[in-house]
């Protein structure tokens, strides 16, 4: 990296940024879950929580190499870092998303079995 690029990075870096609007098709989906089979939405959810776990489980292998690697408290001037701590944000996000799967599966099997037991 030249020294003209590493000046503008490190301005960029710490630059304040604009909100980025949320784009969740999965989100957008369960807005309008009302109107799906109970049956199909579950498998959706079920589906999207089994990736979201195996991402999340990905991610928590790599921050365990890199624990092993450098210790618990990374040093944030080194390159790796920036990898330590987006593992970290992926890792909660993903984390998140699989907790929001599983009370959607949950919201929606109870939805489900009153609907048996009413009908």
């Amino acid at each position: 990296m030249t020294e003209s690029g590493l000046a503008a990075l490190r301005t960029w870096v710490t630059s304040p940024i604009e909100p980025s609007p949320p784009r969740d098709e999965l989100v957008l989906k369960a807005y309008a879950i009302w109107l799906a089979d109970p049956t199909q939405a579950i498998a959706l959810f079920r589906q999207q929580q089994e990736l979201h776990a195996a991402r999340l489980a990905e991610y928590e292998h790599i921050l365990t190499r890199i624990k092993h690697e450098h210790g618990e408290q990374l040093d944030i001037t080194l390159p790796d870092f920036g990898n330590y701590a987006t593992l970290h944000a992926g890792v909660y996000a993903e984390q998140a998303s699989v907790d929001w799967c599983r009370w959607m599966v949950e919201q929606l099997t109870n939805h489900s079995r009153q609907e048996a037991e009413q009908g």
